[in-house]
């Protein structure tokens, strides 16, 4: 294989497991020596996170594309033709010597459809649907289904289609239906770095923890957006259904606040003002990696309610900062771990069933339970990434 390929990445750039699962990879590639230059096309809503890829250090160039934001209907269709047309004209600028592009990645489905008629091979990594899981009730419009179907042509076009997991892969066989191809699509592990294994000193555990007055006995975590599909109305009731009884805990969430669903937030916020218990909850906002792992290695109990994930990051990592996982069966992880602990599944994802599974795993010895999830073979060894990477640019 040729070492000195050159690869284009047309990402969006934002807080969120997406975009650290994507710059993982790529530094990965980097670090094995398999790219020589990789330049980044960075999609977002504001100028300031293209700044924080510069502090990667893993790019050649940056280039940022502001992409256009709208709720109405009609102008949706405005602004998907303008930025295909817009992205396609960028692109072209990678035609020449200069810049020869051998690859191009992407997470976005304009950026992909930019790309049909274009030289390149087109790698697309998959991490979600971006339209609405079910074309059900409001949800079922023109704009929805027609986001839908474009994201099938993106994989009809693709040449290589990544993504994280088994249940990545399932769901673009759902989605494909008979033109599935399963040659063309490769599961690129989660890349955890070595600093989640290390243990941070007690003394900074806890002027972390005065900082953010995370002062409960017990600490139950939620660390990601705040956005439809995550459960987070069944959390919060769940979780005052539990503080009624043990007034020493702390729900902490940990959040993006760039891109929120205001209407969840607005949701969430009237549920703890009616239930009275904005003392025992912690809005914790742009934490950096660093002190994710502090908050990690600072709490007892981590809960992912989503009713969708493909390989969330927030459990791996977690997991290996030794905080105790309660997840809803949405990915392949969960199989694994209800072999070790059945209680760790959150089976139907009520209020009462997060209340009852909090009670009980906040009752057994933290100790016992993370024992036995050091059974889990979470990481993948850099030979057997390497040799997966290398299957990307065979074509």
């Amino acid at each position: 294989m040729n070492s000195a390929l050159h690869l284009l990445i047309i990402s969006h750039v934002q807080p969120g497991g997406e975009w650290i699962a994507t710059y993982r990879l790529l530094n990965d590639l980097k670090q094995f020596h398999l790219v020589e230059r990789i330049y980044l096309l960075g999609l977002s809503y504001q100028s300031s996170f293209i700044d924080n890829a510069e502090n990667l250090g893993i790019f050649d160039k940056i280039e940022h594309y502001k992409l256009s934001q709208t709720t109405k209907p009609f102008r949706f269709w405005k602004n998907l033709f303008y930025d295909i047309y817009r992205l396609r004209k960028l692109i072209n600028g990678y035609k020449n010597k200069d810049h020869h592009i051998d690859h191009v990645l992407t997470t976005d489905y304009r950026a992909a459809l930019a790309l049909v008629g274009q030289p390149f091979n087109l790698i697309y990594s998959f991490h979600g649907i971006k339209s609405p899981l079910q074309l059900i009730g409001e949800d079922f419009n023109l704009r929805n289904l027609a986001q839908r179907i474009l994201e099938q042509l993106v994989f009809l076009r693709a040449e290589k289609i990544i993504t994280p997991s088994v249940t990545g892969r399932q769901k673009i066989k759902n989605l494909l239906g008979l033109f599935y191809r399963s040659n063309k699509i490769i599961i690129c592990p989660q890349v955890i770095p070595e600093e989640y294994y290390r243990q941070t000193p007690i003394k900074q555990l806890k002027k972390f923890c005065l900082k953010y007055n995370l002062t409960a006995k017990k600490r139950v975590l939620y660390c990601g957006r705040i956005a439809r599909f995550k459960g987070l109305e069944n959390l919060i009731k769940g979780f005052q259904q539990y503080v009624i009884q043990d007034q020493q805990t702390q729900l902490v969430i940990a959040y993006p606040d760039n891109n929120i669903d205001t209407g969840i937030m607005k949701s969430l916020q009237q549920i703890i003002n009616v239930k009275n218990i904005a003392s025992k909850i912690r809005f914790i906002p742009n934490l950096k990696a660093g002190d994710i792992i502090k908050l990690y290695q600072s709490i007892d109990l981590t809960i992912l309610p989503s009713e969708t994930e493909i390989d969330p990051l927030v459990l791996y990592e977690s997991i290996i900062c030794k905080a105790v996982p309660l997840t809803t069966n949405t990915c392949h992880l969960t199989e694994k771990l209800r072999k070790i602990l059945p209680d760790l599944i959150l089976e139907n994802n009520s209020p009462e069933e997060i209340c009852t599974k909090i009670k009980l795993l906040l009752s057994i010895k933290k100790n016992k339970i993370i024992e036995n999830l050091r059974l889990l073979q979470l990481d993948t060894p850099e030979n057997q990434r390497r040799h997966i990477y290398k299957r990307l640019f065979s074509f």
